[in-house]
């Protein structure tokens, strides 16, 4: 038989573990059955495990439970995912035909009254502290040490972090020296370079961002030693960048055209300068360190209706498994928190942790609504081919990569968490951006989530996929690290598939490469001012 699963007993909709036809009976697993909890007048004409479809269903998509009026909220994961737009019957498929995001409605406020400190947030005052009362953390660090922290073997840098790569990184610092740069690295072992469409005439805000994110890549531990190459007369300083990357205690050398005397003589001192920092890194060897100094930031991208279900909070357990071995764990995108900031404010570690959380919600819905348009509530057409439907859906499945672990900071875009634990960043939810800004922040490593698969990678750090559900396993074999599945079909339990993805982080860690790392994809962009595209 047919099978959806209900997330909450609060629920009054359930997502399609298969597609099935109108006049199916499909079986209701998962949480307490609301029919029978409701008390369901129907209850000859089906079980209360059963619920007959009166319309044709994909596979991951929604079916409505009872009879939803227009203007009530749809109920999923135990919260608002929005509003029946129509009303909506028994057996009825919801999707975006018939279900509104409810948070672009504030869109037109936030445009008049985006200047204004005081303005609300969507949630209602005292939200904050309603949940800090009510929520019940149930994350207990000692439950999750069963036995000694594990260790990985990883390349101890001067400043005490821990590599799991020893890359030497060729950066051109604007684009005009990108050419150049692919040159010099070209052929050399261990030799990364990127190529990107920065470094020249950006606003300051920009520039800045540049700047930190360049500092950043620099100083992350995976790099051994760093080539910046500049051309000599743009608007981001060189100067300032290596010095940024100083401080780590790291070997870093520069090459610049119009002082060295134009393309070829800066390649060929470029190269020169290469390859003796080639030979140093390739001479230091690996070292047992433990799984304590791992800075892992998990992602999700071509996210489906079962990303929420399975991948994510698998990622969620693996993640409470590293904070709880003494590491680091970055959750970020924060477009993808809103409609469900409140919950993230209630796993705060306290009152001022969690009014963070909202207030870089609020933010960024002020900087949506200063564009234009009535896009808050858009989600990719990927997403909602998925059976995903809005954006309170899919934050609700997002944030269950944070597992139950207390957030215990906020930082900015690109930069260091300066403690343990759970640490939320505020990026985009563009994925290569917001993946650009975590490993500037120094995570050595990305877990990352699909549904729909992406053979998205970075330049510098491991992304280990791990897929929703195993179909996207067989359709994009060399894409996926660890398939998840089997959650869905009821075959793998969530703690088994969190210590699965926890076991391979372990192994990237010490040096097993990942399929976007043998694919050769080092994707690369930097967060962008006054553009709507963040709802990835």
């Amino acid at each position: 038989m047919k099978r959806a699963i209900i997330q909450n007993h609060n629920d009054n909709v359930a997502t399609l573990l298969e597609a099935a036809g109108r006049g199916e009976r499909v079986e209701l697993i998962g949480a307490v059955n609301p029919l029978e909890a409701r008390g369901s007048s129907d209850s000859t004409e089906s079980a209360p495990s059963l619920l007959e479809l009166v319309e044709d269903l994909p596979i991951r998509h929604k079916v409505a439970l009872s009879d939803i009026s227009q203007g009530e909220a749809v109920v999923k994961y135990g919260a608002p995912i929005g509003v029946a737009a129509v009303p909506i019957k028994r057996g009825s498929h919801v999707h975006v035909h018939n279900l509104n995001s409810v948070r672009g409605k504030f869109l037109e406020k936030y445009t008049a009254q985006s200047k204004d400190a005081e303005v609300a947030s969507p949630m209602a005052q005292g939200i904050l502290a309603s949940e800090m009362a009510t929520n019940q953390i149930s994350f207990h660090p000692d439950q999750n040490r069963p036995g000694e922290i594990p260790t990985f073997m990883g390349f101890v840098r001067p400043d005490g972090l821990v590599g799991v790569r020893n890359h030497l990184l060729v950066l051109p610092v604007v684009i005009c020296a990108a050419a150049v740069a692919e040159a010099i690295a070209a052929g050399i072992s261990g030799a990364v370079n990127i190529y990107h469409q920065y470094g020249c005439n950006l606003d300051p805000a920009t520039n800045a961002d540049v700047e930190k994110v360049f500092g950043g890549f620099g100083r992350n531990p995976n790099v051994g030693a760093v080539i910046l190459v500049g051309l000599g007369c743009e608007t981001v300083s060189i100067e300032r960048i290596a010095e940024e990357i100083r401080r780590s205690g790291k070997p870093v050398k520069d090459v610049v055209i119009q002082r060295d005397g134009g393309v070829n003589r800066s390649i060929e001192r470029g190269r020169q300068i290469a390859e003796v920092l080639s030979r140093q890194l390739a001479s230091e060897a690996r070292e047992e360190v433990q799984a304590s100094r791992l800075t892992v930031a998990v992602e999700c991208g071509a996210s489906d209706a079962f990303s929420g279900l399975s991948a994510n909070p698998a990622i969620g357990v693996m993640g409470d498994l590293v904070v709880g071995y003494g590491g680091t764990v970055v959750l970020s995108e924060t477009t993808e928190m809103i409609g469900a900031e409140h919950i993230l404010a209630g796993q705060a570690r306290d009152q001022t942790v969690g009014q963070a959380v909202l207030e870089i919600v609020r933010r960024t819905e002020q900087e949506l609504a200063l564009i234009g348009g009535n896009s808050l509530g858009d989600i990719t057409p990927g997403n909602i081919a998925g059976g995903l439907s809005t954006i309170e859906e899919k934050s609700l499945g997002c944030i269950r990569k944070a597992g139950f672990t207390p957030i215990q900071e906020v930082v900015d875009y690109a930069s260091s968490p300066t403690s343990s634990g759970l640490v939320i960043m505020n990026t985009p939810g563009h994925d290569i951006e917001s993946m650009t800004g975590v490993v500037a922040g120094g995570a050595q490593i990305i877990v990352f989530s699909t549904g729909l698969g992406t053979p998205t990678g970075s330049p510098i750090a491991p992304v280990i996929k791990v897929s929703s559900n195993s179909e996207v396993l067989r359709w994009m074999p060399d894409v996926i690290d660890v398939d998840v599945g089997g959650i869905v079909t009821g075959n793998l339990t969530l703690s088994v598939a969190g210590q699965k993805i926890f076991r391979e982080l372990l192994d990237v860690a010490s040096g097993k490469p990942t399929w976007s790392e043998r694919a050769g994809h080092r994707e690369f962009a930097i967060r962008r001012y006054g553009t709507a595209c963040t709802l990835y």
